[in-house]
Parts: C-alpha cells; sequence; structure tokens
C-alpha cells in the first residue's frame, strides 16, 4: 500500500469543468498524473486495463506516459487535475484507474473548496489544494483497507441525487416537504433515510452550504448583510444573522471584522 504517512501530491494545475457535454480529444497522453474528480453526470474511461463508467463518488486516475480514453455519456462536471508526486516515492501500489469514495458528505465538502478557488492556479492555493487531494487519497485508503470503515456509506441513489440536487439548489427557496414528495416520500421518511445516509438532517446540510458561502461573501465582498442574505437563500439579514450565530457562535459583522 502507498505510505499514507508520506503521501505528498503537488498540483501543477487544476480546472473546473461545469456542464461539458463532450472532450475536445477521445484520448490524450500527459507527462504528468492525471485526475479527474467526478461531481455530476456520468463517462467512460480507459486507462490501460482499467475501463467503465463513472460518476459521483469515483475519481479516476492516470499515471504519467499513459493513454487516457474518455466519452462523456450525460453531460459532466468535474475537477481536472494534473498532479506530481515526489520523485522519490514509491509510486507502484498508487493507485490506477477509478477508485470510489463511500463518505460522500466530507467527499463533497472537499469538492466545494476545490470549485471555489478553481480560478486560482497560485502557488499557495495549489498547496493547499494539493492537501485536499492528499486527504482525498487517504479517505479511500482508509475505507478500504479498515473494515470498520463505512464502506456503504451511501449506496441509495436517491439520495445520491438529493445531494446533488441540494448542492445546486440550496440557495433558492426549497421546501422539504415538496422536495420529499418529488421523490415519492413524506417529509419524515426522506428525512430519516438522509440522515441515515449522510449523518444529518437535510435542513442541516442545506444550512452548512449557505452558510459557507456566507463566509465566503463575508470576507471577499463589501456586499450588505441583506444582499448577502440574498444570495445565500434567506429573505432577510437579519434571519442570515440568527442563523449564523446560532450555528457558527459569532454574528456576521463580527466574522468579517475578526476574519477578514
Amino acid at each position: 500500500m502507498f505510505d499514507l504517512n508520506n503521501l505528498n501530491v503537488n498540483i501543477n494545475q487544476h480546472i473546473f469543468w461545469d456542464k461539458k457535454e463532450h472532450f475536445l480529444l477521445d484520448e490524450d497522453i500527459d507527462s504528468n498524473w492525471v485526475l479527474y474528480a467526478i461531481e455530476d453526470g456520468e463517462c467512460s474511461y480507459e486507462v490501460e486495463s482499467h475501463k467503465g463508467k463513472c460518476k459521483f463518488g469515483d475519481i479516476v486516475i492516470c499515471p504519467p506516459g499513459i493513454i487516457f480514453k474518455r466519452e462523456v455519456i450525460t453531460t459532466l462536471t468535474f475537477h481536472f487535475i494534473n498532479f506530481s508526486i515526489n520523485s522519490g516515492d514509491d509510486t507502484s501500489s498508487f493507485p490506477v484507474g477509478k477508485i470510489s469514495v463511500s463518505d460522500l458528505k466530507r467527499l463533497n465538502n472537499m469538492y466545494y473548496y476545490l470549485k471555489l478557488y478553481s480560478h486560482n492556479n497560485n502557488i499557495e492555493l495549489n498547496q493547499w489544494k494539493s492537501s485536499l487531494i492528499s486527504d482525498i487519497m487517504k479517505l479511500y485508503y482508509i475505507e478500504t483497507q479498515y473494515s470498520s470503515s463505512p464502506k456503504n456509506f451511501v449506496q441509495d441513489e436517491i439520495i445520491n441525487y438529493s445531494l446533488k440536487y441540494l448542492n445546486k439548489y440550496a440557495y433558492e427557496s426549497i421546501k422539504i416537504k415538496d422536495f420529499s414528495a418529488s421523490l415519492g416520500l413524506s417529509s419524515v421518511q426522506f428525512t430519516r433515510r438522509f440522515h441515515k445516509c449522510i449523518g444529518t438532517t437535510p435542513i442541516e446540510y442545506i444550512t452548512s452550504l449557505r452558510l459557507r458561502r456566507a463566509q465566503v461573501l463575508l470576507l471577499r465582498t463589501e456586499d450588505t448583510l441583506d444582499c448577502i442574505a440574498s444570495k445565500c437563500g434567506y429573505d432577510n439579514g437579519f434571519y442570515l444573522s440568527r442563523v449564523f450565530a446560532k450555528n457558527l457562535g459569532i454574528s456576521p459583522s463580527d466574522y468579517r471584522k475578526k476574519y477578514r
């Protein structure tokens, strides 16, 4: 097994592709390692003897100098990452082809931050993003090497779909009762099913997404609290302030002053 303690991935390039209909090239060869982290949609792949289909929760890895064949099946949203591994490291057991992570909640959180700074490839941010990729690899190894890991953390297609939907529409008006009904479930059934798979309720999950966006906007913009609230799915700044303070233990204005 690859040495987890000394795993040192260095990102050379990171591009976030949103709703890609097709690849410019059906196959390619790179001089560095390449990783495709799928957020939405589906594609086929072939790397050496490894081939199949991949979707959210799957990551495809191709070593340097190897032909990487791929084709979009359904509109694809993914992270393309070109990376290197320290020359002194033994990469013989580093995974090739598709790997799958079961803890989709944690994986989704990592993807959120990768997407947030995908436009920026400066050295400092790439070092930080490299640590996220290393964490994803470590998570994969922990899940596959230790029987106590939640290997079947999410095998529920309805919940997988729900995660994608909530990620997309979290900042708009979402009524869990109506969304549950669209899935053929009552709100109680959906909440129990979601909590069993993700470890939190749908409302708590939406709140976490909204508050992360609010934190970013507080630090990166001059927007008023009412303006930020409207961008995060809340009716007004007063309500956002209540939710923010309750969950983070600090008011939005104090957060902006302290961390800006």
